[in-house]
């Protein structure tokens, strides 16, 4: 190779490195987000004694689709990371550390690892609060004609929603991370 296209290889091997430590950065923060967000609204939802339950509702929606959006970040975040480090490796393939052990004490130690884990956590407070938010606070009484049927098409709307974000995540085999 010469000296300039070593250079200029060198060149964008260090632009490449600084856009994944910056990935990185952002992707760390994500989880911190999900549970500032998830833990003040639950604070303030269980705490104000004047709240109403219409907006306890719209709170606990809220926070319901902040986790799933947050959760879908992470993945896209991550998969940007992984174009990025495939370009790093490509610069020194016998100095690039995958991240992937040959002997893995943690059965399910693999790329994605614990971007799922994260995920699946936020995901499960996204969920509770879903369902928090239409069994508890539901903003149409009972009484209401329409009520219970109301309620039962909310709850059903937020499991079905929640089942896909769950399918996208965790089991669709078309995604990058279930090729690798």
């Amino acid at each position: 190779m010469t000296d300039i296209k070593f250079e200029k290889a060198r060149a964008c091997y260090d632009q490449n490195f600084e856009q994944f430590r910056s990935l990185n950065q952002q992707l760390i923060r994500i989880p911190q987000v999900s549970v500032t967000v998830t833990g003040g609204i639950w604070f303030v939802v269980g705490s104000a004694q004047t709240l109403s339950e219409t907006v306890a509702f719209v709170f606990l929606l809220f926070t319901w689709i902040v986790n799933l959006g947050l959760g879908a970040s992470c993945f896209r975040i991550r998969d940007v990371m992984e174009s990025y480090a495939e370009k790093i490796e490509q610069f020194s393939p016998e100095n690039f550390v995958s991240g992937t052990p040959r002997k893995p004490t943690f059965r399910l130690s693999q790329k994605y690892s614990m971007i799922r884990i994260y995920v699946f956590l936020m995901f499960i407070a996204g969920l509770a609060s879903g369902l928090i938010a239409v069994l508890s606070y539901f903003p149409i009484s009972e009484s209401c004609i329409y009520g219970p049927t109301l309620r039962w098409m909310a709850l059903l709307s937020c499991l079905t929603i929640s089942g896909y974000a769950f399918f996208e995540f965790f089991l669709n085999t078309n995604t990058k991370m279930s090729q690798k």
